[in-house]
């Protein structure tokens, strides 16, 4: 989560306080991308950025070095699922991999994003991609909880213990919690999940233990653990109990680390049975 950071160490030092207080830069550069963002291409995947930690976040997920090793991804990716979805700059990735022929889900809790994920689906045609609103992680998994839309649009999260929201203002709504079980089985019935990718702000724990049936249908697992929500050996734990196995870090930040999950293809009808 290196966006987060980048946007966190800014805010913190004096220079770019003065900048935010006196000049108001990030507010007038996001207000003019709202109403003309920043358009690119990046080989056949076709986005766009309306505010300043997109275009970062989009910029470090498709630049050079890339956010992920994808060559450590299962391959092929024909399904997917990509819980904290943001604008979709992921799932631009991963059709760029798989020649824009994998189906999927794309899902966060953050209307803004959403609306900026349903415009990259018809502006790529991805056909077989479904954007939803609402929350994955939510211990209730009934109802609707509240989540917390921070300032920086990659920061909003269900949770706000990070140190990211510490003395920063934030917006709180009521979002539906999901059962991403349900709704795969909704719109890919019988199909099983190449790659889901999790990074829903300190909520994995939950989501886990909330979609055990899921999970069992799953092959590759990208997650971030956000360290102050929980315990590495919970998720491992769960997770073996599944047969995954926990690779090497991809990314280790102060409070986020990513790590990538897989198992063999055969252990997932065995585990369906």
């Amino acid at each position: 989560m290196n966006w987060a950071r980048l946007y966190q160490r800014f805010e913190q030092s004096p220079v770019w306080a003065w900048v935010w207080r006196t000049l108001r830069l990030p507010r007038v550069v996001n207000a003019f991308l709202r109403r003309v963002p920043l358009r690119r291409t990046h080989g056949a995947f076709r986005w766009r950025a309306r505010d300043i930690e997109s275009f970062i976040l989009a910029h470090e997920i498709l630049g050079s070095p890339m956010k992920y090793d994808v060559s450590l991804f299962p391959s092929p990716i024909r399904t997917f699922i990509d819980l904290g979805c943001h604008a979709g700059y992921f799932t631009g990735l991963l059709q760029q991999i798989s020649g824009s022929t994998c189906r999927g889900l794309m899902v966060d809790a953050n209307p803004d994003m959403i609306r900026e994920a349903e415009w990259h689906i018809r502006e790529n045609g991805w056909e077989g991609v479904r954007a939803i609103w609402g929350l994955a992680g939510n211990s209730e998994a009934e109802g609707d909880a509240p989540f917390f839309i921070h300032r920086c649009s990659v920061c909003s999260s269900l949770y706000t213990n990070a140190s990211w929201f510490e003395d920063k203002p934030v917006r709180e709504l009521r979002v539906p919690s999901l059962r991403v079980g349900e709704l795969w089985e909704t719109h890919n019935p019988g199909l099983t999940v190449d790659l889901l990718k999790v990074d829903i702000e300190g909520a994995e724990l939950t989501f886990i233990k909330n979609e055990q049936e899921l999970l069992k249908r799953t092959q590759t697992i990208l997650l971030e653990w956000h360290t102050y929500a929980c315990d590495l050996s919970e998720i491992d734990s769960m997770l073996e109990g599944l047969g995954f196995v926990r690779g090497a870090c991809l990314e280790k930040e102060k409070e986020v680390e990513t790590y990538l999950y897989t198992r063999e293809a055969s252990a997932i009808s065995s585990l369906q049975e």
